[in-house]
C-alpha cells in the first residue's frame, strides 16, 4: 500500500491559472523561503506546488515504457515533501498508464 505523507503536492502544467491569474503572486510564492531565484518565467512553466506554495519546477520525459519526472526544487525539501512530490508524480504517471521514475 502506498504511504501517505503529511505534505500535499501537485504537479501543475505550464500556464496554470494557479500561478498566472493574479498580478500579486505572494499567496503562492513564499518570498521568505530564502530563495529569491524564482522568476516570472519559472512561475509560468510547469510548477511543483507543496503545501499550497510553489516549490520548484518539473519536467516530464515520456518514453514507451516509463515517464521520467525531473524536479528542480527552488528550496531545500523535507523528506515528507519529497514523498508527497513522488506521490504526485506517480498520479501523473498513472494517468499516462506508465510507471514513473522520479528525480528530485
Amino acid at each position: 500500500a502506498p504511504q501517505t505523507s503529511a505534505a500535499s503536492a501537485y504537479l501543475l502544467p505550464a500556464f496554470d491559472e494557479y500561478n498566472v491569474a493574479y498580478k500579486d503572486r505572494a499567496a503562492v510564492v513564499d518570498l521568505n523561503d530564502g530563495n529569491p531565484g524564482l522568476s516570472s518565467w519559472d512561475l509560468l512553466g510547469p510548477t511543483v506546488i507543496v503545501g499550497g506554495k510553489v516549490a520548484g519546477n518539473w519536467k516530464a520525459t515520456v518514453a514507451p515504457n516509463q515517464v521520467t519526472i525531473t524536479v528542480t526544487a527552488a528550496r531545500a525539501l523535507k523528506k515528507s515533501e519529497k514523498l508527497a512530490i513522488t506521490e504526485a508524480a506517480d498520479r501523473y504517471a498513472a494517468f499516462l498508464g506508465l510507471p514513473a521514475a522520479v528525480h528530485i
